[in-house]
């Protein structure tokens, strides 16, 4: 339905009864008259038992996202079943389906899941895959649920029959389907529901395979095959089940092609039974109105059909809230700055708007999210969109979102799910002509317009009904409610109500509570007013009445970082182990696994239920005995507390019997045509972690293997590179030391078939050690400072062993809770855009606090030794700090950081409940969320450099210096003194800062006749690496002479990047005192050729571009241009993309991006010389993106450093090159197996 305004005026004599509950509410804006809603009994299709019955609401698990439930399953068995109760029980379930991915063992989202069947003669083994398992534990609290299975990429050998032509490979993907679906069958004792043959978000429907498939299951007698392990007397049934399968299709995403196939192809129209796309509430609108594709999806539902069928159609995969409903309330994006409370885009009203335009546009009545549940690490690809967070299955502690609530709205309050073959089941019907939505938006639904919103279901019989009412604005809207034709047995509706807590209350107080009860005006009709940014479901059941509508989302335990003894089970705090794996699994006791098609549960012991030990063994399906073989002893377990990013990562046996952490997946098995291509690499641990030490035993089983790999720190990303450092060995001992992807150390040791290799991170230093050898300490000036552990392997039979994570004495080994920036605890003053829209995956719960404005200020309160500031930041940002009211540091300087790291990192306090105050004095902070460091001390602590501090300071004259700069003093004097003698939690980098905070304060004490407020001038120009500070700067379009403070005369250069300094004016400049004044440098190389701030185009003024430019003379006469000839300076302008809504004054915010595989190309005339090139990168879009970069020179190129981009990071790379003579050379961005390249900023420097 095209968007009408669906208003009418209202009649004067109509009575109006608004509840007790809403007085108070905002009144609808003067202008809009109440929105009118017939409800119409003879608009409720009894005999529409497909395409009008709603369905619900289901869960994908694909990619990882359900991979740590296993985990909380034997660790946290209680919370465990309580998840599968809260989501999949009770008379209305929350989620009714669940859509199962099959993995490939390669990474086609936020990680890879276990390929069913490696190879065509391996027996398919679905206990691999943890999304089978859920289902199973899911049908014990509700066997009605449906269970669909699709796939994206497909295994190698399924792959490689696909590739031999049309039809050639459909044996090979039906064999896998069906031995998979048989395997869950046995195994479990359920029957796949739904299958898609085709590919999962394809552009071109495969409708001739999807007929083909359906046939095949139809003509297919084949269940006596001993692969299949059905006995003789379940053969029978397991075929009429099997041939009972029903078929979706066809998944897509940006096309919606599969509806106007159906209407046109009645072979086709009679196998699908189910039409399926994803990410638009939107129908077609091309043709005619009698075209197949005007309305091809709402023709299916309403049986608007050659044949007069009605068919199903799903919103097959959606998006769930955004982050934490609790956070997001947090926001100022409302008008004039107000919250948005529970609403906004991407929130729970934007997802509650889908469901409701779902189907009033395009009839959709199942809306499956991805995922629902996410338990996978935080910081892969599309993190922080779900309804429950389970990522942590040491702690027990899971996150139930408010969200649920809001789908609550819709699932409470009508018999939702599938119709039985008579059509007697009394599954609730959608009533089209009694739902509507205006809302803005096709994907991210925009409901600030204040459109009519609702969705009306009802009861076969026409006793009953209910209307869900979202408002999404920061008005009040009112809605009149007109019944006809119905025989309802109430003549009162209640009025149920989600949303966010007044101020005062608790966060959950208005969370799915009764708002009151509207009885009809003198014309029957009810009238209601829907508070903004709600959602009210207005109903005629009495479900006041049910006991159920009192129950609450659990509590579970409290967060909590994983530190266990040496067995990695137990939490323990004493000892020096973080936590320990040697993968035999003794401390494991057995777990629960749904089985019988959920009217059982069988104990399995811990490997069996995750998967089956490579010698056989037996397990109970469906209620028979099944024999369970293995293959190669690639079968098997998938280990604890890991994640696969790519690779098969399961528990195997060496030759000797011991148990192993293998990568199985080899050089016939890699491709998949996986949609992140990657080494195999898998991940461990709590990004909590800090200073630590990992250490593993590897061994290869080919001399050809390409290394294995030890990373630690990992945040983001999903390679090996991905983790901030790693080390690599080859089995010939070569031995490389990386800084993600960057070789800062290389080596040789003795060549051996098994070595152990050690990573330390200890504050900045990185030391890397071969069989108890150190071979590398490396010293990191932008330290990357917490994460997990990650194993890296090529395409090669790997082994792993003895996974081992423990402290490093005399340093903290973890922050002890993470603090977001829009948690209530937290708080702004001044200016700050605090945001939660459209927020980015790499943002810890995809919110920001952003500030530019000097005085503003965020307060965080914590209990612990120190805090870091984590976030993407430029590092211009200077901060004055306070800790519990004490002056600490004036004019901090931040550091450039990546997406969820430091910015800034505070140490050295007191272990206990502080509260500390960040004053931004200059430039740009984001604060994105808080670690607070835990007094988790082993060893002893030299604190011989604070008394070197406090001997070099001395005992200054007070009377000298500004009142400001002497309480920093004094305050940084006392914590040093305070520190000397030892204090609880006190560790090496808490000593070092202590002691620097004190040399600091010394340096910054200002003279006593300077202003205490300072300005801050912004860029003021350009330096190379060996100019002095200016003698004068200009403040207010005056030059004025200047006096450094020590530590800025002192401050590093390093090109390519922002100077902050600080000073004071040397002449009287307010009231008779100097001025007190901050600024930035763009800090350049001497001997440029280049600056170029690539995407900043015509007409646009790039700030670094011009600092440098005044410096000294560039070549290139603009920020940036295409070149327009072989021999003209710019950009090959072909595939090339100038980026949009970026930030002109930072230069990693600008730049280029190719598509469709092109490259990024410039063009720079060059005189003779030897030169380096170095250019910038930042990754815009989440991604990880691996690129190389090249000169070329007539016939001859010359590589670069390889450059790889990690999610919101930024990058630079080098290369050297010599020119002979006056040319033009040619400088290529091109990616490396990822995504196509970007491009944000070059310089040319000659040598």
């Amino acid at each position: 339905m095209r968007c009408t305004r669906k208003v009418r005026t209202a009649i004067a004599t109509t009575a109006v009864v608004i509840l007790a509950g809403l007085v108070g509410a905002p009144p609808a804006r003067a202008e809009d008259a109440p929105v009118q809603i017939t409800v119409n009994g003879n608009d409720v299709r009894a005999d529409n038992a497909n395409g009008l019955t709603y369905k619900g609401l289901g869960l994908v698990s694909a990619n990882s996202t359900s991979n740590l439930l296993m985990d909380y399953k034997s660790a946290h068995p209680d919370q465990y079943w309580q998840l599968i109760r809260t989501m999949f029980g009770g008379t209305n379930p929350i989620i009714d389906n669940i859509k199962i991915e099959m993995g490939s063992d390669t990474n086609n989202s936020t990680g890879s899941d276990p390929a069913t069947m490696r190879t065509a003669d391996e027996l398919a083994d679905t206990s691999r895959d943890p999304g089978f398992q859920l289902a199973a534990d899911a049908k014990t609290v509700n066997p009605e649920l449906k269970v669909i299975i699709l796939r994206w990429t497909m295994p190698e050998w399924v792959q490689n029959a696909w590739n031999q032509g049309a039809g050639t490979g459909y044996p090979a993907m039906y064999k896998w389907y069906k031995e998979t679906t048989l395997d869950a069958y046995m195994r479990y004792g359920y029957m796949i529901d739904y299958v898609d043959p085709d590919t999962n978000e394809t552009t071109r429907p495969d409708t001739e395979f999807v007929k083909w498939y359906r046939n095949a299951i139809d003509s297919d007698t084949d269940f006596t095959n001993p692969r299949y392990g059905i006995p003789a007397n379940r053969q029978a049934g397991a075929a009429a089940a099997y041939r009972a399968t029903r078929i979706v299709a066809s998944d897509e995403n940006t096309t919606m092609n599969i509806g106007p196939a159906m209407l046109t192809d009645p072979a086709l129209f009679k196998a699908v039974d189910a039409a399926g796309y994803h990410y638009t509430t939107e129908d077609r609108h091309d043709g005619a109105p009698d075209s197949p594709t005007n309305l091809p999806y709402t023709k299916l539902a309403l049986g608007q059909t050659p044949s007069g069928q009605d068919k199903e159609v799903w919103y097959a995969e959606g998006i769930a809230t955004l982050g934490y409903s609790e956070y997001r309330a947090n926001n100022n994006e409302g008008a004039n700055g107000a919250s948005t409370g529970i609403g906004g885009v991407q929130s729970a009203l934007d997802v509650a708007n889908r469901l409701v335009k779902g189907f009033a546009n395009s009839k959709r009545t199942n809306y499956m999210f991805q995922p629902a549940i996410a338990s996978f690490y935080d910081g892969a690809q599309y993190s922080g969109k779900q309804l429950v967070s389970a990522q942590e299955p040491w702690s027990g502690h899971i996150h139930y979102d408010a969200s649920l609530y809001v789908m609550q709205q819709f699932t409470q309050f009508a018999r939702m799910g599938w119709e039985n073959d008579t059509n007697s089941a009394g599954r609730w019907r959608a009533v089209p002509q009694a739902s509507y939505s205006c809302a803005s938006g096709t994907s991210n639904i925009d409901g600030s317009n204040g459109a009519p919103s609702y969705l009306t279901l009802a009861d076969p019989t026409k006793k009953d009904f209910s209307t869900v009412v979202v408002n999404d604005s920061d008005q009040a809207k009112t809605y009149r409610i007109k019944t006809a034709n119905m025989k309802l047995g109430n003549d009162q509706l209640e009025a149920w109500e989600t949303r966010a807590a007044d101020p005062g209350q608790p966060s959950d107080a208005n969370y799915l509570h009764l708002a009151g009860t509207v009885r009809p005006g003198a014309d029957g009709s009810y009238t209601y007013t829907v508070r903004p940014r709600s959602i009210v479901t207005l109903t005629t059941l009495k479900k006041s009445t049910d006991p159920a509508m009192a129950e609450r989302l659990p509590q579970t335990p409290a967060p909590a970082v994983l530190d266990t003894d040496a067995t990695g089970k137990n939490p323990d705090t004493g000892d020096d182990y973080l936590y320990a794996d040697d993968f035999d699994y003794a401390e494991e006791g057995p777990v629960q696994v749904g089985v019988a098609n959920g009217s059982g549960k069988e104990i399995a012991p811990y490997l069996k239920s995750r998967g089956t030990l490579p010698a056989p063994d037996t397990v109970n399906g469906g209620g028979a005995t099944r024999s369970i073989q293995t293959y190669l002893g690639s079968r098997g377990n998938q280990p604890r507390y890991l994640v696969d990013q790519t690779g098969a990562w399961e528990v195997g046996t060496d030759r000797g019997g011991n148990h192993l952490l293998y990568q199985y997946l080899d050089q016939s098995m890699k491709n998949t045509r996986a949609w992140n291509p990657a080494q195999p690499n898998s991940l461990v641990g709590d990004h909590r972690w800090q200073n630590y030490t990992a250490s593993v035993d590897v061994s290869f089983t080919d001399a050809a293997s390409d290394p294995a790999a030890l990373g630690i720190r990992q945040q983001t990303g999903m390679t090996t590179g991905s983790a901030a450092y790693n080390l690599r060995v080859r089995p010939t001992g070569a031995w490389t030391l990386y800084r993600h992807d960057t070789a800062v150390a290389s080596g040789t040791v003795a060549p051996r078939d098994r070595y152990r290799l050690a990573l330390t991170g200890a504050g900045a230093t990185i030391t890397a050690a071969i069989d108890g050898r150190v071979v590398s300490n490396y010293t990191d000036p932008a330290p990357e400072l917490a994460g997990r552990v990650n194993l890296g392997s090529g395409f090669y039979r790997t082994g792993f062993d003895n996974l081992k994570v423990q402290t490093v004495p005399g340093y903290t080994a973890y922050a002890s809770s993470l603090i977001d920036n829009m948690d209530s605890i937290v708080t702004h003053t001044g200016t700050w855009s605090k945001r939660a829209a459209n927020g980015d995956a790499m943002d810890w719960y995809r919110t920001t606090s952003t500030s530019s404005t000097a005085g503003s200020i965020i307060t965080v309160p914590f209990t612990g030794t120190g805090l870091d500031i984590l976030g993407g930041n430029g590092g211009d940002a200077t901060l004055d700090i306070a800790v519990d009211g004490v002056p600490l540091a004036r004019n901090a300087a931040t550091l450039r950081s990546g997406k969820r790291q430091a910015t800034y990192s505070l140490r050295g306090l007191p272990d206990g409940q502080h509260t500390a105050t960040f004053t931004l004095k200059s430039g740009t902070l984001i604060a994105d969320a808080f670690y607070a460091i835990s007094a988790r001390v082993g060893g002893s602590v030299d604190t011989g450099p604070i008394a070197a501090a406090l001997a070099a300071v001395g005992s200054p004259n007070q009377s000298e210096y500004s009142d400001q700069s002497w309480s920093v003093f004094t305050a940084t004097r006392a914590a040093a003194q305070a520190a000397l003698t030892g204090q609880v939690g006190l560790d090496t980098v808490g000593v070092t800062q202590i002691a620097r905070r004190l040399t600091e304060a010394y340096n910054a004490l200002i003279p006593a006749n300077t202003t205490d407020t300072q300005k801050d001038v912004g860029l003021a120009g350009a330096l190379t690496t060996t100019q002095d500070l200016p003698s004068t700067v200009v403040i207010d379009g005056q030059s004025h002479p200047v006096t450094w403070s020590t530590g800025s005369r002192s401050a590093g250069r390093t090109a390519y990047t922002t100077l902050s300094v600080w000073g004071w004016t040397n002449d009287a400049y307010v009231d008779g005192k100097r001025q007190l004044f901050s600024a930035n440098y763009e800090v350049v190389p001497p001997s440029l050729a280049y600056y170029i701030d690539s995407g900043v185009t015509s007409g646009q003024v790039s700030p670094q571009y011009a600092a440098v430019a005044a410096n000294q003379p560039l070549m290139n006469g603009s920020a940036d241009q295409a070149s327009t000839g072989p021999t003209t300076w710019g950009y090959r302008s072909d595939g090339v993309n100038v980026k949009a809504g970026t930030n002109l004054s930072d230069k990693n915010s600008t730049g280029l991006w190719a598509n469709s595989g092109r490259t990024i190309q410039y063009r720079l005339p060059l005189d003779p010389g030897t030169y380096t090139l170095t250019a910038g990168f930042h990754e815009w879009w989440g991604a990880t993106r691996p690129m190389s970069q090249t000169v070329t020179i007539g016939a001859t190129t010359t590589s670069g450093t390889p450059i790889n981009l990690t999610p919101g990071a930024d990058a630079t790379g080098t290369v050297r090159f010599t020119v002979s003579q006056p040319t033009t050379i040619t400088y290529t961005v091109a990616k490396a197996g990822g995504p196509d390249p970007v491009l944000s900023w070059l310089a040319v420097a000659m040598d």
